[in-house]
Formats: structure tokens, C-alpha cells, sequence
């Protein structure tokens, strides 16, 4: 897994924290907040039971705070994908 601060991941083997961010990680471990939890987790970066969260084109997005809307692109920049959503609002 190639992993970068900033990613969002959930993790497998406890699915209800929510979606997670990295916000730090070394040659050997991956750290991850999972703000709907409000914990954090580190895992050895080898064997995270971790699924990174990725998007598509054309896809719908709920944002947390209500509104949904459609991804119209998506970027990727040093390992962080950025979307263009449409937001009907």
C-alpha cells in the first residue's frame, strides 16, 4: 500500500470509526484519525487492515454537512485525489 498524510482510508477490522485521515507515517507505521470516533489508530504499514476510500467520475458524493453532488473530475497529486463535485446548491 503506498500511503500519503492526508489520504482517507476506513479501517476493515472496525468499520465503525467511520472514515479516517492519515496524519502521520513512517518506514513502518501509519497513523489514522478517525474524527466520527474521535480516536486515532496506528498500524504497522505492512499488514493495515485498511481500505483506502476513492471515487469516480460520475459518482455521488454526500457531503457531511447535507448536500450531495456529482464528481465532475477527479485529480490526483502526490498520492492525494482531489475531486470536482457539482453542487446543487
Amino acid at each position: 500500500m503506498l500511503f500519503a498524510i492526508g489520504q482517507r482510508w476506513l479501517s476493515e477490522s472496525e468499520n465503525a470509526l467511520g472514515l479516517g485521515i492519515i496524519t502521520a507515517l513512517d518506514q513502518r507505521t501509519v497513523t489514522i484519525y478517525f474524527p466520527a470516533a474521535d480516536e486515532t489508530r496506528i498500524y504497522a504499514a505492512a499488514q493495515a487492515p485498511l481500505s483506502r476510500i476513492v471515487f469516480s467520475k460520475g459518482e455521488t458524493l454526500s457531503h457531511q454537512s447535507g448536500w450531495q453532488g456529482e464528481i465532475l473530475d477527479v485529480q490526483n497529486m502526490n498520492g492525494l485525489l482531489f475531486y470536482l463535485v457539482k453542487n446543487p446548491q
